[in-house]
């Protein structure tokens, strides 16, 4: 069917990319952070995560998720990166935010975490004429950032990039 259907085929390369983008290890950041209450069900969704993967590995015949889209492979993987420091920097704020934290610039910084994750994450893709294919892969640009918002903050021992 994933052969023969069109409709099958783009529905499950766009299951695959879907998949391809989920990080459990920043869910793991943000639960360990700010619900610890939470790591059952974290571990519950790694092990459906893993059974869909497989699932759609067997049906798809690849080797590994966007095996066939090699270009959007390597997009998400660079774009992650730039993720990364958002996603430590937001469970910060957020973390301090929760202790009680009260100053203005902490929520505002917060806001444009969640802007910039929200436009990294933002991808669409421009079909070439094959079903299923995201080889003309855009992101929207990203918002400005904000000087003299936070310009940085310690994780353990790391020092991590912020909104300034």
């Amino acid at each position: 069917m994933y052969q023969s259907w069109p409709f099958f085929r783009s529905f499950l390369d766009n299951v695959a990319m879907t998949l391809a983008k989920t990080d459990l290890g920043i869910a793991r950041q943000y639960v360990a952070a700010l619900a610890p209450d939470g790591e059952g069900t974290l571990g519950d969704i790694a092990a459906e995560l893993d059974r869909t993967v497989a699932e759609v590995l067997r049906v798809t015949g690849d080797a590994a998720l966007l095996d066939r889209e090699p270009t959007l492979r390597t997009t998400l993987e660079i774009r992650e990166h730039y993720l990364q420091p958002l996603h430590h920097l937001q469970v910060d704020l957020l973390r301090r935010q929760r202790d009680g934290e009260d100053d203005p610039r902490l929520g505002r910084a917060l806001l444009h975490t969640v802007s910039g994750i929200a436009a990294g994450c933002a991808t669409r893709g421009e079909p070439t004429g094959e079903p299923g294919s995201f080889a003309h892969l855009h992101h929207r640009p990203a918002y400005p950032p904000v000087r003299g918002v936070i310009t940085h903050v310690r994780v353990g021992r790391r020092v991590l990039g912020g909104c300034g």
